[in-house]
């Protein structure tokens, strides 16, 4: 082949192979851009987004009082509030003093509460009906809503399909906890009050923050008991009451953050 030649063909070679170089790095890149726009959507269907009636609670309305033999704090208003103290202080009895009457314990902090639309997700999730599914459960606290509508909200919650309508005894830990938000947040009428002892308890991160989506949606006054700081934080904070040992004599401080 004369070198003329030759030369002509190794540069239409190179000009072509070039050509298919710059080709794949565009189809490389519009495929990266294809998947980043895909993660994009599967991340927002995997979060939640809630909207909650508002309880209209007034600024200025006392919702909850905690008191010692010095002093008595209150929660009022749509304020977002954390009950912290060291493990055998009493908290949770403290709570379960407030919303169904029992005996605190001796030489501890009293509470009084101030209205009957309150919410209350106690530790143990033992508030759902074991028998039925996660619509039955929100129709018992929810009766306005259709079963169509409790099931919108629901897949609002990332509980989707079949699980609905399932025995809520043969959820996983993390779909039984979002049927006991929902039975707490869509219950009528809707809570001034929220209550909430160690939500986080057995949760991965994934659910807590979903948690976290879940209650900002709320605007009514929270009142959480966790040693989760980090949660906490991510609630926004308007103020935090810690509760000594009773053999310290159960007293109450009141302090604006953790």
């Amino acid at each position: 082949m004369p070198p003329i030649v030759a030369g002509g063909l190794k540069r239409k070679a190179e000009v072509t192979a070039g050509n298919t170089r710059n080709l794949m790095d565009d189809r490389v890149s519009s495929a990266r851009a294809a998947l980043e726009a895909a993660e994009s959507r599967v991340k927002d269907d995997e979060a939640i987004h809630l909207i909650l009636p508002d309880p209209d609670v007034p600024r200025s309305r006392r919702l909850a009082s905690f008191s010692d033999s010095e002093r008595t704090l209150y929660v009022q208003g749509p304020e977002r509030v954390a009950l912290v103290g060291a493990n055998g202080s009493g908290k949770t009895t403290l709570l379960e003093h407030v919303v169904y009457g029992k005996q605190p314990l001796q030489g501890s902090a009293h509470a009084e509460l101030f209205t009957q639309r309150c919410g209350y997700l106690p530790q143990r999730l033992d508030d759902l009906n074991e028998s039925h599914s996660a619509v039955q459960n929100i129709q018992a606290v929810a009766p306005s809503m259709t079963a169509g509508e409790i099931r919108n909200q629901l897949a609002r919650l990332l509980l989707r399909g079949e699980s609905v309508n399932r025995p809520v005894s043969t959820l996983s830990g993390g779909e039984r906890f979002r049927v006991s938000l929902a039975k707490l947040l869509f219950a009528e009428p809707v809570a001034d009050i929220l209550i909430l002892d160690e939500p986080t308890n057995n949760l991965d991160m994934a659910t807590v923050s979903q948690l976290v989506q879940a209650l900002k949606s709320y605007r009514g006054a929270l009142l959480v008991v966790s040693h989760d700081y980090n949660f906490l934080n991510q609630l926004e904070l308007d103020s935090v009451i810690e509760l000594d040992l009773p053999q310290n004599g159960g007293v109450l401080s009141q302090r604006a953050e953790l």
